[in-house]
């Protein structure tokens, strides 16, 4: 199922569905080749966001059609089709090419550890603010904290961040980040919001007790960041604490 590319996004919902997509993607990636590096194979099919670290090793393991055995050890570890030969010793010029692999790996392990890691101190740095929703310069933060032992670019690092957790705002030569609120604190916001404008209507007719909605409207202003689909109507409708009476037509 999916039917997507080697790098599209998952499409099915649960986790047995995407792990089934990805063994799926791999066994196609693995193609007609006598075996691939397990580590070669694991960077060329993107994992699915519900397996963020399963170890290949596991998901091949529980193929329900049996159609990988996986063989040798350490950074040389590969997999080859169930049912084909084992591949013979390799030549030193195979060999080779494994222990640059595995160099190469091990370089890009390190640094996407440390990106990681730049990327958790930033989040931390941005929650200790007090505010992690007000945006702060990126050159502030390159200043303020300690940077990573390897070369890296801080806002495609955020970019990046296979977690989602940051949101880049202004053009290039004022940057700033934030974290980005969840869909819990997005609701809770907008509610806030209501609750407020609902609040500044209710002082409002306390003092002048009956009015059109589209004097309302003009005379106590929505909050900016109310969402446009919020109308006054349905507003005082919906008062949780029932303080609104609509009377009339339309």
């Amino acid at each position: 199922g999916g039917g997507s590319g080697d790098g599209g996004p998952y499409v099915n919902s649960s986790a047995e569905q995407q792990e089934n997509e990805w063994r799926h993607r791999l066994d196609r990636k693995l193609g007609k080749k006598q075996y691939m590096l397990l580590s070669t194979l694991g960077l060329q099919v993107p994992r699915p966001p519900l397996h963020p670290s399963t170890p290949l090793m596991d998901a091949l393991g529980r193929d329900p059609l049996k159609r990988f055995v996986v063989f040798g050890d350490g950074p040389s570890m590969a997999v080859r089709r169930a049912g084909s030969e084992a591949p013979a010793a390799l030549t030193s010029k195979q060999q080779a090419r494994v222990d640059e692999e595995a160099k190469f790996l091990a370089k890009y392990k390190v640094r996407v550890e440390e990106e990681e890691k730049y990327r958790t101190k930033i989040a931390e740095h941005l929650r200790e603010s007090g505010d992690p929703f007000r945006p702060q310069l990126l050159t502030d933060i390159g200043l303020e904290l300690e940077r990573p032992p390897i070369k890296v670019d801080m806002k495609l690092v955020l970019q990046n961040d296979p977690k989602k957790r940051f949101e880049i705002v202004g053009d290039a030569s004022t940057h700033g980040v934030r974290m980005k609120k969840t869909e819990r604190e997005e609701e809770r916001d907008q509610e806030e919001l209501e609750e407020d404008w609902r609040h500044r209507l209710d002082i409002f007719l306390s003092r002048q007790p009956q009015e059109g909605l589209l004097v309302l409207r003009h005379k106590v202003k929505r909050p900016d960041a109310l969402s446009s689909r919020v109308n006054i109507k349905r507003l005082l409708q919906f008062d949780p604490h029932q303080r609104f009476e609509l009377t009339g037509k339309g």
